[in-house]
């Protein structure tokens, strides 16, 4: 293999690896914009193109909805929803974005 193989090689990874840490900034980005129904929506959108990158794949905790629900539920009795993380709960938009969330990456 060439050095200049070997380089765009590494360049691709190291892309691919810029990419991701954007996709995921705005993931949560977009998690603690959320105050309305329009922006919980965006929200749910992109954690839904989330679970369908390849690269974030990995990073769910939880590869069926059975999972993904048990995760979301102990995460809301353990937190009492996030009231015990310092969670508004008067906006409840944000209240439930955080249970999806959590339903992605809580064990």
């Amino acid at each position: 293999m060439t050095l200049i193989k070997l380089f765009r090689m590494y360049l691709g990874k190291l892309w691919e690896q810029i990419r991701y840490n954007i996709r995921m900034n705005n993931l949560t980005d977009l998690l603690e914009q959320v105050i309305d129904r329009d922006t919980f929506l965006n929200f749910v959108a992109a954690l839904m193109r989330d679970r369908k990158q390849e690269a974030t794949k990995a990073e769910w905790q939880n590869d069926t909805i059975e999972q993904y629900l048990e995760s979301g539920l102990a995460w809301a009795k353990t937190t009492d929803m996030g009231k015990t993380q310092g969670l508004n709960q008067d906006n409840l938009w944000r209240v439930f974005a955080e249970f999806l969330y959590l339903g992605k990456i809580y064990e």
